[in-house]
């Protein structure tokens, strides 16, 4: 049973107000990953943010987590519903991440056909680590789980090579369920696409600090894409969207500049657009100006991608990434800030406090929206209109309602 035909719909019921061709070639690359998936001799379940090169070189079909649990969610309440009870039936409390719980709900209820094996990461959270622990557990499958060390101010060189060995352990662990040798020109080819499309990241931010003329829900959710570096998709997906950006270069602004922190909830994105308009604000998003790519290069070496997974400053480390959003906030000249965060979530509400006292030592007026599900439905769209008017007065001197 293939889980997101109804999405499938959602999304392109989307297609008439969305005006770049970027963000339908991002929904098509996740809906053929899920085709992928489903119809593979051979498929692996991971989370998020794993070497997906190294995965990419050996053609293995892949799906996340990440990818799943919005899915899911984006088909109804009662969809969603029915993946948390299958978790708590099996023992899980409503405490845990929403990912995880409807990820392995969907396994539960059969939604999800089982991978040859699953694959993890530490970089992530520890809810994510934990739920490739059970569902390998649970459906008796392989796995593998790469511990990424937290480090706050530099990285040693026994990190590194603490990486680097688990670099190797992967393409083990992965020619042992395919059965294949590891290939090297393969790995190559992949990491040249994978290079390029670092380079033309950097490109496309360079453009938007200066080009924000397009809306921000016409902007990719390019999340998902940036921890799956070196796909043809993903590569032409990001080519596409530097081209419609150049085609739409302004000189003059004109408007506030808005920065989204977080994750975007799926069923906000029409109302971005309307916000845009009705408040003539632009919105940048912080996950895609926080991937620092000039400093993510990779060549064909092993150390060169325990260096990139140590290096990310929006998970790994509260400090890097107040430095990062201090320098996106002047970068991108950010007037006012808002965002959701998940209860739940420990990358995410961990963290809000300490946002606050870089917005609040730069002088930028900042309204945070705390929620439990993935969707962000407890907050309605009137709420949210209201927050926005109050920070777009703040941020022009005029009187807050």
């Amino acid at each position: 049973m293939n889980v997101y035909y109804n999405h499938v719909k959602r999304i392109s019921g989307l297609s008439g107000y969305q005006e770049l061709d970027a963000w339908r070639q991002d929904s098509r690359r996740v809906f053929s990953r899920v085709d992928h998936y489903f119809g593979a001799d051979l498929r692996v379940f991971t989370t998020t943010l794993i070497p997906s090169e190294i995965l990419l070189s050996f053609e293995i079909a892949s799906l996340d987590s990440e990818e799943v649990a919005p899915i899911i969610e984006s088909m109804g309440m009662s969809e969603r519903d029915k993946c948390l009870e299958a978790s708590s039936n099996i023992g899980l409390g409503l405490d845990v991440c929403p990912y995880p719980l409807i990820t392995i709900g969907a396994f539960e209820r059969g939604l999800l056909p089982a991978p040859d094996a699953f694959i993890g990461s530490s970089y992530m959270c520890n809810d994510q680590f934990e739920m490739i622990k059970l569902l390998a557990n649970r459906h008796q499958k392989p796995r593998f789980i790469f511990d990424i060390p937290f480090w706050h101010d530099a990285c040693s060189h026994e990190t590194q090579r603490y990486v680097v060995s688990q670099m190797k352990n992967f393409i083990s662990f992965l020619e042992n369920i395919t059965g294949k040798r590891f290939d090297f020109d393969h790995f190559v080819e992949v990491t040249n696409r994978s290079s390029n499309t670092y380079q033309t990241l950097d490109r496309i931010k360079a453009e938007r600090k200066g080009n924000l003329n397009v809306s921000g829900s016409d902007f990719p959710y390019l999340y998902g894409s940036q921890v799956l570096f070196g796909d043809r998709q993903n590569q032409k997906m990001y080519e596409t969207l530097l081209e419609e950006l150049v085609s739409r270069r302004v000189n003059d602004r004109g408007k506030l500049r808005a920065l989204w922190i977080n994750v975007i909830p799926l069923r906000k994105k029409r109302l971005i657009k309307e916000i845009e308009k009705e408040f003539g604000i632009d919105i940048v998003y912080d996950e895609i100006s926080s991937c620092n790519a000039s400093d993510l290069q990779t060549d064909a070496s092993l150390l060169s991608f325990a260096n990139k997974y140590l290096s990310g400053t929006y998970l790994n480390g509260v400090k890097r990434r107040k430095k990062r959003l201090s320098k996106i906030i002047k970068e991108y000249h950010i007037d006012i800030a808002f965002g959701f965060s998940y209860a739940k979530c420990k990358s995410t509400s961990g963290s809000v406090g300490e946002l606050r006292e870089v917005f609040d030592a730069e002088g930028i007026p900042y309204q945070e929206w705390v929620v439990e599900s993935i969707s962000g439905s407890e907050i309605s769209d009137d709420r949210i209109r209201t927050d926005i008017r109050n920070l777009v007065q703040i941020a022009t001197n005029s009187n807050p309602v």
